[in-house]
């Protein structure tokens, strides 16, 4: 376990909040401000000098193709896109859920719930697990 800013308690497995690098890089109009990380391994030396390998997650405005009708409000795609960053970039835990669909099932999210479904395989530009847009209409609407 590692301390980073504001005594924030990172673990291998969680997800969090990493600030941008600039304010452009912030997209406005997404429901989801700045960017989401997946934390594969914490290393450091000492306290001033904290790394982490983490998995992005997207948010759609941010794929190739932008956001589409069947992404949900606060829909994040995971990736196999990696990097190392400084842990004092974290801005704070995400609580991200796996939605796995299961068309038999009446499956609801909170409107304020992190999920994600769908991965990208940045090698390829390829989303993987895309499922039925009909499934996911009732989930898409933040009112």
């Amino acid at each position: 376990m590692s301390a980073v800013p504001d005594n924030i308690d990172i673990s291998p497995n969680d997800t969090v909040f990493v600030k941008p690098e600039r304010k452009e890089d912030i997209a406005p109009n997404a429901p989801i401000q700045g960017w989401v990380a997946w934390i594969l391994e914490i290393r450091g030396g000492n306290g001033e000098h904290i790394y982490v390998r983490v998995y992005w997650m997207y948010r759609p405005e941010d794929l190739p193709g932008g956001r589409q009708p069947y992404h949900g409000w606060n829909e994040l795609v995971a990736s196999n896109d990696m990097a190392i960053i400084s842990a004092a970039t974290i801005d704070g835990k995400a609580d991200v859920k796996h939605w796995v669909e299961k068309p038999d099932e009446d499956q609801r999210l909170r409107l304020d719930e992190l999920y994600w479904r769908q991965t990208l395989d940045v090698s390829g530009g390829n989303i993987l697990s895309v499922i039925s847009p009909l499934l996911v209409a009732p989930l898409t609407s933040p009112n």
